[in-house]
């Protein structure tokens, strides 16, 4: 067991075996230096692929559209895209017999649940992977997704 000394040493002793100074420890830590940053669909769209500022109402580049819906634009077509078009796909490959025999109606209620159900481990394999936290975020409307 080691034995901290008292005063500066003390100090200095703890700097050695921790391998962090004081003044480090009380530095408030920068985002890239964080090891887990939650990010959003949108954010990686327009931080890191575009290098510039998400859209608010004071700066949206269409001003025609809300500026939540510039902000979001693609995780509204990623989920677009999940829920309309891959139970289409779905239907023509995999569930090809499925869809005969159920019809269209009840495959469709089928395919949407299972495509909601199989949504939970999606997300937490995002999230474990690359911390995507939402892919739709409108806190304007106190929902996301």
């Amino acid at each position: 067991m080691m034995k901290f000394r008292g005063g500066r040493g003390r100090e200095r002793e703890r700097e050695r075996v921790i391998g962090v100074s004081k003044e480090q420890r009380e530095m408030n830590v920068d985002e890239e230096n964080c090891a887990l940053n939650n990010l959003d669909v949108s954010q990686v769209f327009w931080n890191y692929l575009m290098h510039r500022a998400r859209p608010t109402a004071d700066n949206n580049p269409i001003a025609v559209l809300p500026h939540w819906l510039v902000r979001e634009w693609l995780g509204f077509v990623v989920v677009a895209f999940y829920l309309m078009v891959l139970p289409a796909i779905l239907r023509a490959t995999v569930f090809r017999r499925m869809y005969e025999n159920m019809g269209g109606i009840r495959y469709s209620i089928m395919v949407m649940l299972l495509l909601l159900m199989a949504l939970m481990p999606l997300k937490m394999v995002l999230r474990w992977l690359f911390n995507l936290k939402y892919f739709i975020y409108l806190p304007e409307f106190n929902a996301s997704l």
